[in-house]
């Protein structure tokens, strides 16, 4: 004679996994705001500074995709104004990005490196992502973690 096995209770499971897959979602979502708040304000501390124009460029914009209005999607983008002078940011943005040099620092930007660890100098965005990349694969299995714990 075979074993029969009568499993109870599926809704109830089905139930507590959607709560969960809610909550995990949820709480991902945050951790990708802060992520990305962070990336925004480490690129922000490393962008030299001469007007300021550069650091205020720095922003991040937050989308839904058309076809899923949960999946999050984060923007962060540097440039997209003209200065007072007429400057064109984005062009002067992608310039010092990739073409800074840190041996011929201006005064506004000694002066801000003088008060502050993190490096001020070109690849501001992408050091700063770096930075979070490291962080982030654990930051989200810690709240993966949390949210699925009975």
């Amino acid at each position: 004679m075979k074993p029969k096995m009568t499993i109870t209770g599926v809704a109830d499971v089905q139930a507590m996994l959607r709560n969960v897959a809610s909550r995990v979602s949820d709480s991902s979502r945050k951790v990708m705001d802060r992520a990305a708040n962070r990336v925004v304000e480490n690129a922000k501390a490393m962008a030299p500074v001469d007007q300021g124009y550069l650091e205020e460029s720095i922003v991040r914009d937050t989308d839904y995709e058309v076809e899923n209005r949960r999946r999050k999607m984060i923007f962060i983008s540097v440039g997209g104004m003209t200065a007072p002078d007429g400057t064109n940011v984005s062009d002067y943005a992608l310039d010092v990005h990739e073409n800074y040099d840190e041996t011929n620092m201006g005064p506004n930007s000694r002066l801000k490196q003088a008060g502050q660890t993190l490096k001020i100098g070109r690849h501001f965005l992408t050091r700063a992502l770096e930075m979070e990349q490291q962080r982030l694969p654990d930051e989200i299995a810690t709240t993966v973690r949390a949210n699925t714990r009975g």
